[in-house]
This record gives C-alpha cells, sequence and structure tokens, in this order.
C-alpha cells in the first residue's frame, strides 16, 4: 500500500511518451512486462474548486497502464474513506469493465459538493493487479463555502490537532500544518507563532513571512485595483492608499480634507519580503517538527498561532502534538 503525504499542491501529471506528445507509441519493448499503476497525481491529492454550500466542482482521477498486460481494476472495491467522504460522489468509470490496456488510461469521475464551510477529507482507494500498485491511495481534498463566499480572506484549518508523523517527502518526522482561504479575497499571512519554541521549530527552509515587509497592499494572482495592486502583482508602497488610474495614491490622516500626497508608482516588493499570500480557493502548507536535538520522551504539544488579514480570525490557532 502507498500513501504520499504532501508539502504542495502538484500540477505535474503523469503521462506515457505516447499520451503527452502524440508522436506516436512508446517502444513497447521499454515497458514492464506486469500491469503499472500510474496516476496523473503525483502528490498523492486531487483537489477541488471552492464551491458554496449545495454546489458542485467535478474533477477526473486519471491512472494510466504503464506495463505491457492489461491492467484490471476491481471496480467492486473501488471505493471512498475517510471523515469527508459523504460530500464526494464517484460517477460513472471509463472504460466501464475497469479493464486497461497497455499505455491506455482510466477516468473516474469525482464530485464534489459542499455541505457548508470547511474543509472536507477523504480518500479515494484503487485496487488492481498493477505489480507496483496494487492498493493506491488519492487524497481527496473540497474546500467548502457557506450559501454565499464572504467577499474578504477566510482561513481553514485542515486537521486539528497536527500530529508529527513521518512523512514521505520530508527528512525527519513532521506536523503537516495546511489552511486553505475560503474567502473570496487573497489572505496575506504575517507571521507563524509557536508558543512552544523550546520543544517545537518550523522546518528549515518554512517562509517566515512579515519581515523587513514595509508595502501596504497585499498583491497575489487574483488581485487587481481594487486591492490597491497593479497590473503583473505589484503592489503600492504605502501603508493606505486610494486609486487614481494604474497609480496608488498614499492616503494620510488628513486627506480627503487636504490634497492627497504625491502618486506613488507601483513597484516590484522587496526581495527581503516574505509574504505568504493564499488566493480564493488555494491552500498553503507548512511543517513544524522538533527542536534538536529532541526534547525527552512523551507527548509533547504547542499551538501555531497564524497571523492573517482574515477579518474574523486575525489570530487563527491550530495544536501539534507528538511524541519524540
Amino acid at each position: 500500500m502507498q500513501r504520499v503525504s504532501l508539502v504542495a499542491l502538484s500540477a505535474l501529471g503523469v503521462c506515457l511518451a505516447a499520451a503527452c506528445n502524440g508522436d506516436g507509441p512508446a517502444d513497447s519493448a521499454d515497458l514492464p512486462s506486469e500491469p503499472q499503476l500510474l496516476p496523473n497525481s503525483q502528490a498523492g491529492i486531487l483537489g477541488f474548486r471552492l464551491v458554496p454550500r449545495n454546489e458542485s466542482n467535478r474533477v477526473e482521477a486519471v491512472f494510466i497502464n504503464g506495463g505491457k498486460k492489461t491492467l484490471k481494476v476491481d471496480l467492486t472495491r473501488l471505493r471512498l474513506e475517510g471523515p469527508g467522504a459523504s460530500a464526494f460522489t464517484l460517477g460513472a468509470v471509463v472504460p466501464a469493465s475497469g479493464e486497461v490496456r497497455s499505455k491506455e488510461a482510466m477516468g473516474i469521475p469525482i464530485t464534489f459538493t459542499s455541505p457548508g464551510r470547511g474543509v472536507y477529507l477523504a480518500t479515494l482507494v484503487v485496487e488492481s493487479n498493477a505489480e507496483n500498485l496494487p492498493v493506491y491511495r488519492l487524497d481527496l481534498v473540497g474546500p467548502g463555502g457557506d450559501f454565499v463566499i464572504p467577499d474578504a480572506p477566510d482561513i481553514a484549518f485542515f486537521e486539528d490537532p497536527v500530529p508529527i508523523e513521518q512523512e514521505t517527502v520530508l527528512p525527519v518526522p513532521a506536523a503537516v500544518v495546511r489552511f486553505y482561504n475560503l474567502g473570496g479575497r487573497s489572505l496575506n499571512v504575517y507571521e507563524y507563532e509557536l508558543s512552544n519554541t523550546t520543544t517545537f521549530r518550523l522546518l528549515r527552509g518554512t517562509a517566515q513571512p512579515g519581515v523587513v515587509c514595509s508595502y501596504g497592499a497585499i498583491c497575489g494572482p487574483g488581485d487587481g485595483l481594487e486591492q490597491g495592486c497593479c497590473e503583473g502583482g505589484l503592489r503600492c508602497r504605502c501603508n493606505d492608499y486610494y486609486l487614481d488610474g494604474s497609480t496608488c495614491v498614499c492616503v494620510t490622516p488628513s486627506y480627503p480634507t487636504e490634497p492627497p500626497p504625491a502618486n506613488v508608482t507601483c513597484e516590484q516588493r522587496d526581495a527581503t519580503c516574505a509574504d505568504v499570500i493564499i488566493t480564493s480557493g488555494q491552500f498553503n502548507a507548512l511543517a513544524v517538527v522538533f527542536t534538536d536535538p529532541p526534547p525527552a520522551s512523551g507527548t509533547h504539544t504547542t499551538e501555531l498561532r497564524v497571523h492573517s488579514n482574515d477579518p474574523d480570525s486575525p489570530i487563527a490557532v491550530v495544536d501539534v502534538t507528538g511524541q519524540p
């Protein structure tokens, strides 16, 4: 059985040469003799689009047979598991026989329907005669909004508490803390704060936001002039602003009773600025690990506090727990 945990959602698909470039079939001599299950979600996760309550988003999980012999998927054992499984439904599999010839693909449509605000997790379990992955588990993540998605950032953690455990993609045991932006505007993270820094630390390489940041407007890929953002993801170099065409004008306490200050053109962010910006319907992940040397045996817990521009939860808290 294989289960791949993730730190970031990967858009990389897996395909054979014949399926990728249309240059004709790959040399069959290069393929393993036995059937091989090749998922197109290489990171082991399938993410869905943020949808309001009772609305749906459909995504197709694709599996390619990378071996010479026919891949046979047991459709009677194809199933959804996990705490959020009821929010997902399986559609008609193609091919309906569950048999996939060499270098061909199987599609499994999966629909996520939002039960309301929250992050819903489930697992698609695929059992087959594949030599490499006879049992494959694909994580499903569905971000759900309420009847109306707020016109503001809205942070939501995947799980709480988050355990420290050995992750496939990380060199040391870690708690991978993941959080979604369930709002309609970009979520800007200012700071990560651990309540217990004697026992826990952020995994080396985790971006610590808010360092030497002097800009005011926070610009993500989906933000525009109404957020104080200029074309190309640039932003205004001032604490507050109003918009004048494509430029930003800094606002002072005396404005608008006095003339505004001079225009401030949009410019690139500081190279030292490490803002973490999560656009609407996307998630971010960071890892918390034990200090080196590790603490004494027993169960240890810390709060991870995420400071952001979420108006309802400017300091969102999640527990991290584990045993060395």
